[in-house]
């Protein structure tokens, strides 16, 4: 995984739980605005090109454990723009707030 990323989309119907994870991560690990929140995960990608963007990491918060979605959707999607950019997915993320925590340390160990 690349140690640094452009951006970070948070894909999800329920912004309440993506926006306490986005103040989580800003508090811990970058001040400047690399996420996007959107339930609509092509919509994320343009946004992130068109801010001039290479390397971005998505995760699907609405599936706890890899489901349909994440496992095939938004891979197909992710590969159309795949001449352009470096898109990485975290499948399952889920609302687990060990979790979470577990991923902002290794966001932090990335960072180094």
């Amino acid at each position: 995984m690349p140690a640094k990323f452009d951006g970070i989309i948070f894909i999800t119907k329920n912004n309440e739980n993506a926006t306490s994870i986005k103040t989580q991560l800003n508090e811990y690990y970058r001040k400047d605005d690399i996420f996007y929140i959107t339930d609509n995960f092509e919509n994320g990608i343009k946004h992130f090109i068109n801010k001039g963007c290479n390397n971005i990491l998505y995760v699907s918060l609405d599936e706890s454990s890899s489901g349909i979605t994440a496992e095939y959707f938004y891979p197909k999607i992710a590969l159309k723009y795949s001449d352009k950019i470096n898109i990485v997915g975290i499948k399952d993320w889920g609302y687990d707030k060990l979790l979470v925590k577990a991923s902002i340390r290794c966001f932090l160990e990335k960072e180094k």
